[in-house]
């Protein structure tokens, strides 16, 4: 049953987003764009943490990791066309060993069911792609027989980025008592604007199987109030009280009530609480956008039973834009700014306003250039509170760290801001994953563990970054005289006990390990022996040109 449960949610969500994509042909007025705005909900990449860590209570963190598979099918009468773009999901629980990921076999029963949400996604994805082809083909016959195929702006010719489907988990919570996904779907079928959809996935993490949101609400009619008492405060720009005369739905409480008893109402756990979601056109318009009714368990526990209620007392939570947070004595909030002709974004508004105040002058700018690859994300340790917010600018990912422990939003200096989230996703304020692009030889992700310390500023695990670079493979062109590392448990090995000199065959294999960021890059061969190679200013390495040493191939 628990599968039929997921594909049932997968479905209707995207068949909401179909209806939308082939109904809604005029363009719409709306405050901000929707595609763009709700993308910094989401993030992906990977999140790893110490399994053995425990904190002030039972709940302890759990690993995990966030693949993704990509489908590019092409036109059939036209096959140098690339005519659609889907992208879907695997999720995996386990644990970083070096620069590579091992999946973890300590709770089969949590994993059988996201095994299970795998399936419903690649499933998902696969009908999707179909779909998305009967649109494009069309579309590209009607450009054929209208003579527009040449028109590089003309809006029938079908591209891989008018004829979209991605699904993005964030995983909301993860820890040994439940496991949330967020999933955002994303639709566009080449009609006016595309679509997003929220799908909540909720797993007990002893058992696996989903939860339902109506076993765990211990007072219904207090939840349903509740509920439609915050969503005007907590979404003020799509949702004030004049918007929700204007709604869909002829009674809102009766709508809720319904929704929670037939499990249709859109939800999931954070870290410290339970997020309730509305989507657009489910009680609203496409220009209200969608609603997220933040309920902690500190201030509204008395709603849900204690089951959950057991969660890590450090945490790192993903915001939404659009949304008004409550943290400590004030509010957090972002909107988007946006070009008034083209409305492409351009920047970023963050707002920290005392409670009851909504949203004033705003207290800090971001210039970004890519919306999509903006995140936000609020780390809680020690009873104090920092934003993360990880953007894209100049074609890079930076981060902008701000103390949100008093009266003023201050920004924290960090230096090294090309050091960011990029896209992997925090859980653990304790232990998590930072990068960086690299380019000593090709290009790969760099990374390295993080925690929170002082002022908010992360305080990194050791000098050297580990490389994700499977696609890299380098292969000695002629004999390379270096080092054999004998150890792989410290970061200087000048030591001779812990290193000696060899010399690398011509035609040996070797994978990307970690490096230094600057000029040290350690290699493995098959069998798994380290080597270090130095690589100086201008790519050399032992006097030789890196590229009269080595033969790059990239995947």
């Amino acid at each position: 049953m628990r599968e039929h449960t997921t594909m049932k949610k997968r479905f209707t969500a995207m068949a909401m987003a179909t209806c939308m994509a082939a109904t809604f042909l005029t363009g719409c007025k709306m405050p901000w764009d929707q595609s763009e705005s709700v993308e910094n909900h989401t993030s992906s990449g990977d999140v790893t943490v110490d399994a053995d860590e425990k904190v002030d209570n039972a709940s302890t963190f759990l690993n995990y990791k966030v693949d993704y598979e990509t489908i590019e099918p092409t036109s059939e009468s036209n096959p140098d066309v690339v005519i659609a773009r889907v992208k879907y999901p695997v999720l995996r629980l386990g644990d970083y060993e070096g620069n590579t990921f091992v999946e973890s076999e300590e709770y089969p029963e949590l994993a059988a069911g996201i095994a299970h949400y795998n399936d419903d996604s690649k499933a998902v994805a696969e009908g999707e792609k179909d779909t998305l082809i009967e649109y494009a083909e069309s579309d590209l016959a009607y450009a054929e027989e209208s003579g527009d195929l040449e028109e590089s702006e003309g809006m029938d010719i079908p591209t891989a980025d008018r004829y979209v489907y991605e699904a993005t988990p964030t995983v909301s919570r993860a820890d040994t008592n439940a496991f949330s996904v967020l999933e955002m779907q994303y639709y566009d079928a080449n009609g006016a604007h595309p679509t997003t959809t929220y799908v909540g996935y909720n797993f007990d993490s002893k058992t696996g199987e989903e939860i339902a949101l109506s076993s765990i609400v211990e007072d219904k009619e207090k939840f349903v109030n509740t509920v439609m008492e915050q969503l005007s405060v907590q979404n003020p720009e799509g949702y004030s009280k004049e918007e929700l005369e204007y709604l869909f739905v002829d009674d809102l409480g009766d709508y809720i009530a319904d929704a929670l008893d037939d499990g249709s109402l859109t939800w999931d756990f954070t870290s410290d609480g339970v997020e309730i979601i509305f989507n657009s056109y489910e009680i609203a318009s496409y220009a209200n956008g969608p609603a997220f009714i933040d309920l902690s368990f500190e201030e509204y526990g008395d709603l849900f039973s204690e089951d959950y209620q057991d969660v890590p007392s450090d945490y790192v939570k993903a915001l939404t834009s659009y949304v008004t947070y409550p943290v400590g004595e004030h509010t957090i909030a972002f909107c988007y700014v946006t070009d008034e002709e083209t409305y492409e974004v351009n920047g970023v508004q963050l707002f920290y306003d005392e409670k009851g105040e909504m949203w004033e002058d705003p207290d800090a700018t971001l210039e970004v250039d890519d919306p999509m690859k903006t995140d936000f994300y609020l780390f809680h340790k020690d009873d104090q509170n920092y934003l993360y917010v990880n953007y894209s600018n100049d074609g890079k990912y930076q981060l902008a760290i701000y103390d949100l422990n008093t009266e003023e939003l201050e920004e924290v200096t960090y230096e090294d801001s090309d050091t960011s989230l990029m896209e992997f996703v925090p859980g653990n304020p304790e232990n998590f994953l930072m990068g960086k692009a690299g380019n000593l030889i090709g290009e790969y992700t760099m990374f390295r563990h993080a925690s929170v310390g002082e002022s908010g500023l992360p305080e990194f695990a050791g000098e050297y970054y580990m490389i994700d670079a499977e696609n890299i493979t380098l292969t000695t062109k002629k004999d390379i005289d270096t080092i054999q590392l004998k150890v792989d448990t410290k970061e200087d090995f000048t030591d001779s006990e812990d290193s000696q000199k060899v010399t690398l065959k011509a035609g040996t294999k070797l994978s990307l390990y970690r490096t230094d960021g600057d000029e040290i890059l350690d290699v493995k061969d098959a069998d798994g022996n380290i080597y270090r190679l130095t690589i100086i200013a201008g790519g050399h390495i032992g006097g030789s040109s890196v590229t009269d040493v080595l033969d790059v191939a990239t995947e």
